[in-house]
């Protein structure tokens, strides 16, 4: 009898626990053999995360994308790093990489996106044992409300946090921001305030540049300074200078017969036949293609125009979140290019290719190639925006009247006298 009632206590105490109890039983008991092979049987993985990774190298080979090792296989001076949101800190980093070989000295540009070791900055005093002085340029953007790009969140939130050594490392910083919001050029601040800290030595001082004034002006000052500030610090050779400035890209044109083995773009920001085959997530460079569906003037006033529109973005599964803003990917008009084609002289359905000279380059072209001219002129060039000095001082090489080249010349002077006639002949012409 006292066997049968200690059966069925048994029977009654398990009938207690619930399914919820069970599940909460099973759960820690999973716990704790994850922490158990975590700790005993799992690989070590943290090795692989801090390999640099490589990317394909055309013609064979690999160029690594760690940036230490290509300054050091290249015997590299000058490093240029850009926080980019819209291309306008990256076209600033290249065009002061282009002033730096005009200098003499070899420079490549960096996205901080593919670095994965932000630690290696410490090692540039190892390199100025064998080459020289290494110098830093960091042309960063602060984006929304004082943010970091989106491809330089990863070296902000590093450079807060570090403690690393970073005394014998040079460096400059241009920032880019917006005075119409509170926090103007806050990233570019922190990283100028975050390097001296650490003990790297500023080459000259910061400058900022005002989108809503002329960040363009902003930045011809600062680079002024910066360019007579590296003279200085590398001992250049004022008669040497400008020497050794060359093309950063060879033409490559394509035969008929090799079109059929070619993967042409056609206007792709990016992913060959995105615009044929649109899956998300969207973004700068996989647009969507939407459907305008709605347009009215708002107001016009003062020379400028407001619109409304309404686009079509069913099924692309995008949200709107408070701050978000869109931006648009717009072609030239077909007339603009033809007329272009025929002044250049030039077959517009000819196909090319831009590949840069520096095989360790990251950017293997400037925009998508190969394409033809008229992709080229129609979706990747900008033809209508005002003549940046740098672009002048181009046009000025090729120039075959000598009066013609000394006026684009006198339009690209850092002086002020060139700045005002640059303002005068540029910017109030328009």
């Amino acid at each position: 009898m006292s066997e049968e009632n200690e059966d069925v206590s048994a029977v009654e105490e398990w009938s207690d626990i619930s399914a919820i109890d069970i599940l909460i039983l099973v759960l820690i008991f999973g716990f704790v053999c994850w922490i158990i092979w975590s700790k005993y049987f799992r690989k070590d993985e943290t090795k692989v995360r801090t390999l640099s990774l490589s990317i394909p190298k055309a013609g064979g080979g690999i160029v690594s994308r760690s940036f230490l090792e290509r300054a050091q296989s290249g015997g590299h001076r000058v490093v240029l790093f850009y926080g980019s949101q819209t291309g306008t800190a990256e076209s600033f980093a290249s065009r002061v990489a282009k002033e730096c070989k005009g200098l003499g000295l070899t420079a490549f540009v960096y996205d901080p996106e593919d670095c994965d070791d932000w630690d290696q900055l410490a090692q540039f005093r190892d390199m100025s044992h064998s080459i020289g002085e290494v110098l830093t340029v960091f042309c960063i953007a602060t984006y929304g409300v004082g943010d970091p790009t989106d491809n330089s969140i990863e070296f902000v939130d590093w450079l807060k946090s570090t403690d690393v050594d970073l005394s014998g490392l040079n460096f400059a910083v241009f920032g880019l921001g917006n005075k119409t919001y509170e926090f103007y050029n806050e990233i570019g601040r922190i990283v100028d305030k975050r390097l001296e800290h650490l003990g790297a030595r500023r080459l000259c001082p910061r400058g900022e540049g005002d989108a809503d004034g002329n960040i363009e002006d902003d930045f011809l000052k600062w680079k002024e300074v910066f360019t007579n500030s590296v003279i200085k610090t590398f001992e250049i050779d004022p008669d040497e200078i400008g020497q050794f400035v060359g093309r950063d890209y060879d033409v490559v044109y394509h035969s008929n017969e090799e079109l059929d083995q070619l993967q042409l773009y056609t206007g792709e920001p990016h992913r060959l036949h995105s615009f044929e085959k649109q899956n998300p997530p969207y973004d700068a460079k996989n647009p969507i293609l939407a459907e305008i569906t709605s347009v009215r003037e708002l107001h016009t006033g003062g020379g400028r125009s407001c619109l409304h529109m309404e686009l079509n973005i069913s099924g692309a599964k995008m949200k709107y979140h408070a701050g978000d803003h869109m931006a648009l990917c717009v072609q030239n008009e077909r007339q603009l290019v033809e007329s272009l084609g025929r002044r250049l002289s030039i077959d517009l359905d000819q196909v090319v290719s831009l590949n840069a000279k520096d095989e360790m380059a990251t950017k293997k072209h400037p925009f998508p190639c190969p394409c033809s001219f008229r992709t080229a002129l129609t979706h990747y060039l900008d033809l209508t925006s005002l003549p940046k000095t740098h672009l002048l001082k181009e046009l000025a090489n090729h120039a075959s009247e000598p009066c013609e080249k000394n006026r684009l010349l006198e339009l690209t002077e850092g002086s002020e006298e060139g700045r005002k006639k640059y303002q005068e002949f540029i910017l109030d012409a328009q």
